[in-house]
Parts: structure tokens; C-alpha cells; sequence
């Protein structure tokens, strides 16, 4: 899975995966961005079958998408 998201200006960020019990699993990038499209690599061949948040906080605000692993 490819996680894609865009920035309208550089600003440091964090973008991390959870569990539906709000538990951290992953922390996946954090740190300064620049502008623009990015995109995360996310292997998930790891985790077990069930709904994960990915959540992404930045000086902008946060965004919380849903994921579901079969």
C-alpha cells in the first residue's frame, strides 16, 4: 500500500499507523517536508487482518484516514 498526501508549504510532520484502539504501531515518517506530493511505502504484510488509522499531524492540523487489511 501506498499512502499519498500533499502540502501546500514545507512544514515538519508526523505520520504514524495505529490500531483501532489508538495504540501507536508505527511511526512512518517525521521530521521536515517540503511542498508538494509525497508518498509512503506502507508493507502491512506484517499485521494481522483488521482496520488501522493512518494519521498524519502537521502545523497545518491532523488528518486520519481509515485502512483495512484482509
Amino acid at each position: 500500500t501506498t499512502l499519498q498526501f500533499s502540502l501546500a508549504e514545507a512544514t515538519d510532520l508526523r505520520l504514524t499507523l495505529h490500531d483501532v484502539d489508538g495504540r501507536t504501531l508505527r511511526s512512518l515518517r517525521t521530521g521536515p517536508h517540503p511542498a508538494g506530493e509525497h508518498s509512503v511505502p506502507l508493507d502491512g504484510a506484517t499485521l494481522p487482518p483488521g482496520l488501522y488509522l493512518a494519521r498524519l499531524q502537521s502545523g497545518t492540523g491532523v488528518q486520519t484516514v481509515r485502512l483495512v487489511r484482509v
